[in-house]
Parts: C-alpha cells; sequence; structure tokens
C-alpha cells in the first residue's frame, strides 16, 4: 500500500546566526579491523571505497545574508541589516556556504553579490565546485543562479503615480526624486534636492532615466558629498528629469527549494554543475588520476573546522562564518551516487538503490 502525505516541507534548518553542521563520521562507518588507527589498511565501502564517476545533488533552501532589509531584526532566514556579528568583515563578498565538504570535493553556494552597499542587495548566488585528485584542484563556479526577484507587484499608489514599470504591469523601478532646471550639465555628477545626499542614496547602486517601458542605466554612485551625485558614467542632461532607482528586491528564495547538482565523468574528466534539472557550467579536470574521497570525516552545512564563539572570546577568527563556511538555509535531501547524470527531473532526487552511496533525507510534513 503507497502513502500520500500532504504538508508543508521541512528540512534540516540551519538559521542566521547558526554555528552548525552535519558530520558524517568516517571511523563510525569504517571499522578499524587491523586496530592499528591507520586509515592505510582499512577496507572502506560505501562513499569512501566509491572511486570513478559520480553525481551528487540535493534539494536545498538558501537564506539571505546580506542583511539588506532594514526593517527585519529577528528572523532566522535573513540577516539584520546592522549586527556585531559581522563587525570588521567582507562578509558580503565570495562568501561561500558549505553544502559538501571534504579534502577531495567541496561544494559551496558561492556570495556573489555586490558588497558596496546592503542597500536593496539581498545575496545572490552561484554554485562553486572544487574536485581534487591526486595533485590537480579543479574549481568551477557557476554565474549567479539563486537571485532575488526584481520585479515587484504594486503595493503603494505612489507605484502607481511614479513607478517604473515593465510588460507586464510589474514594478521594477522606484523614483527618488525630481532634479532641479540646473542639476545637471552633461557631467558625472548631478545636484541632488536632498541635503545631504547620502541621505537618500547609496554608494554603489545604479540610477536610471525612463521614457515609457523603456529604461537606461545613468551608471552607479562613486562619490556622495553634500547635495553633489558623482556617477560611473557620462549621461546627457538630467536637468528636470526624474530619477529612478531598482524597486525593492525581495529575496523570495528564503521560501523557496532548489535543485542543486554535480556530476563527474571520471573517463572524460567532465565536471558538470546543474542546477534545477540541466547543467549551466562545464569544465574538463586536466589529471587523468581515479576520483576518489579521502579516508576522513566528510561534512554538510560548514567545513567542520567549527570556530565558535566561546566565554573566553572568539576562538581562532573573528569572522566565525566565513572561516566555517557556514550554510544558512535548509537541506532538504541529499544524495552521492556512483555514475554521472546531465539532467534531471528538478524538485526531486532521484537515488536509485544500487548506485546510491549516501542518502539523507532531513523532510518530515505536518499532520
Amino acid at each position: 500500500m503507497q502513502t500520500v502525505t500532504i504538508g508543508k516541507k521541512q528540512g534540516l534548518v540551519f538559521p542566521i546566526f547558526a554555528n552548525g553542521c552535519v558530520k558524517i563520521d568516517y571511523r563510525d562507518n569504517i571499522p578499524d579491523i587491523e586496530s592499528d588507527s591507520l586509515t592505510g589498511t582499512d577496507v572502506p565501502y560505501g562513499i569512501w571505497g566509491h572511486k570513478g564517476s559520480f553525481t551528487f545533488d540535493a534539494l536545498i533552501t538558501p537564506y539571505e545574508i546580506n542583511g539588506s532589509p532594514s526593517d527585519i531584526v529577528n528572523s532566522k532566514k535573513a540577516m539584520p541589516k546592522s549586527d556585531g556579528h559581522w563587525t570588521n568583515r567582507n562578509y558580503s563578498a565570495n562568501h561561500e556556504m558549505a553544502i559538501f565538504h571534504s579534502t577531495k570535493l567541496k561544494i559551496f553556494l558561492d556570495n556573489n553579490s555586490s558588497i558596496t552597499s546592503n542597500y536593496n542587495n539581498p545575496a545572490s548566488y552561484g554554485i562553486k565546485v572544487q574536485l581534487t585528485t591526486a595533485s590537480t584542484t579543479t574549481t568551477l563556479i557557476s554565474n549567479n543562479l539563486i537571485h532575488p526577484s526584481i520585479a515587484q507587484p504594486l503595493t503603494y499608489s505612489a507605484d502607481i503615480l511614479t513607478g517604473g514599470f515593465n510588460s507586464q504591469g510589474r514594478l521594477t523601478h522606484s523614483k527618488t526624486e525630481t532634479l532641479g532646471g540646473s542639476a545637471h550639465g552633461g557631467s558625472t555628477t548631478f545636484t541632488s534636492g536632498t541635503s545631504p545626499a547620502s541621505d537618500l542614496y547609496y554608494l554603489g547602486e545604479e540610477l536610471f532615466t525612463r521614457s515609457g517601458f523603456n529604461v537606461t542605466s545613468i551608471g552607479t554612485i562613486t562619490n556622495l558629498s553634500g547635495t553633489t551625485v558623482t556617477l560611473s558614467g557620462t549621461p546627457s542632461s538630467l536637468n528636470s528629469q526624474i530619477i529612478y532607482r531598482e524597486a525593492p528586491k525581495e529575496a523570495t528564495y528564503v521560501d523557496n527549494v532548489c535543485h542543486i547538482g554535480v556530476s563527474f565523468d571520471n573517463k572524460t574528466k567532465k565536471l558538470d554543475i546543474l542546477f534545477n534539472g540541466k547543467v549551466v557550467k562545464s569544465e574538463t579536470h586536466s589529471e587523468n588520476t581515479d576520483f576518489q574521497l579521502d579516508a576522513e570525516d566528510l561534512f554538510l552545512g560548514a567545513n567542520g573546522v567549527n570556530h565558535y564563539q566561546g566565554k573566553g572570546g572568539v576562538v581562532s577568527s573573528a569572522n566565525l562564518s566565513d572561516t566555517n563556511a557556514q550554510f544558512y538555509g535548509v537541506l532538504h535531501e541529499v544524495n552521492y551516487s556512483k555514475g554521472t547524470k546531465s539532467s534531471y527531473d528538478a524538485g526531486i532526487l532521484e537515488p536509485i538503490f544500487q548506485n546510491s552511496l549516501l542518502f539523507l533525507t532531513f523532510e518530515e510534513v505536518d499532520d
């Protein structure tokens, strides 16, 4: 008899400010048959004993780590905009959140968003893979695959009167201000009607003008001084023009499930990154040595370094999440199997019993 269960999908949650991981212990699975504490005399099996082609895939829900929304202060899914936890760090730039971590195979979510400002700048993620054989490491990084929504439904009457829309009627840009008649003279600067301009604008944000559905970028802000805004570009006259910025972005991915995958063909040495059912980036590993995981513990959700904040202060590093490659989000299911895959049905894992080397499901459903 088959059972159909209906309810909200759950998983293993790593909330914002978490410091933890799943450890897959080598010695708990591979007996020390010689009782010599040496791994070289072991007879490994399963995920440690497999040599050759493999496929890793997982269902995950990433959380937002840039701290963009100013009104979010206590969510487990989004970083507060300002918190001492991230003091003295360049956190947003290329922060790696470990999905799977070992010496020979590392799989991360890589935050590729700009670090100039966290205003209206939720994290965007690509997938990063590092595969190592005897003496060669291949690093493969995808483009952004998981990103915030940039086109929003209308929420305020001001949106209808002054907003910028796409052809589907979704809000894409919001008005900042209407410039004066002598605000700009064809240079890289313009004069804002707000003093200081930093009360209205942010370093690094992109500004626009529009005509109907056509939106034109005038550059990003490189400097703010008094009422003077300096741009990276040199637009034509902005006198009496309405200036727009991107509409508020939403990190909708915090409530969605993403299917990520990595596949390696041991014969052709082709390494693939897969996302939601298809290959999105490939590279050829240059060394002919067969791929095999080392005889060691494996980790999900962090790299196993496990630095932490103790009574005596920070242990070893002030940037604990960077040091630990801490994942923030939900792990729903994880699968590691023999063989390669070039595509799959997005949204479900397809472990085949005779090929599966590791399958973990953290799913439950509400009653």
